[in-house]
């Protein structure tokens, strides 16, 4: 008899512990289920690359500019990105938030004005995504 009230103690404290295993494996999924990165946005976005005849730092100057801004929400485009090849500085990469063909009707609408900034319009790529 005392042989199976052990038995039986032992059981229940193993019961527990798995109960407890379960429930502490549980919070841990969740945790790091809550911590996986997620989509910096789900809006439409617009990889520009192209060529520049100027220093970057001179078109990032115009590019950066509180005339650029202003044109750049008018129009509704968030500039995400920008930021020159390493291996060739007279290439630049823009990555903006804006809907598909935004940024195509912008630069041919600005073609003077972003022309002025050393962009070669006729090096300009333009791919546009979505995150679903």
């Amino acid at each position: 008899m005392f042989i199976l009230v052990i038995l039986l103690f032992i059981y229940e404290l193993f019961m527990k512990a798995t109960a407890a295993f379960g429930i502490l494996t549980a919070a841990i999924g969740l945790y790091v289920g809550s911590q996986l990165p997620k989509p910096v946005t789900s809006d439409s976005i617009s990889v520009v690359t192209f060529k520049i005849n100027v220093p970057f730092q001179a078109w990032a100057k115009g590019f950066d500019s509180p005339e650029a801004a202003n044109l750049h929400q008018i129009n509704g485009i968030t500039p995400l990105y920008r930021g020159v090849s390493s291996d060739n500085p007279s290439q630049v990469i823009v990555i903006h938030q804006a809907d598909s063909g935004v940024v195509a009707k912008f630069l041919n609408s600005n073609s003077k004005l972003v022309r002025d900034t050393g962009h070669l319009l006729k090096s300009t790529r333009i791919s546009n995504w979505r995150s679903n």
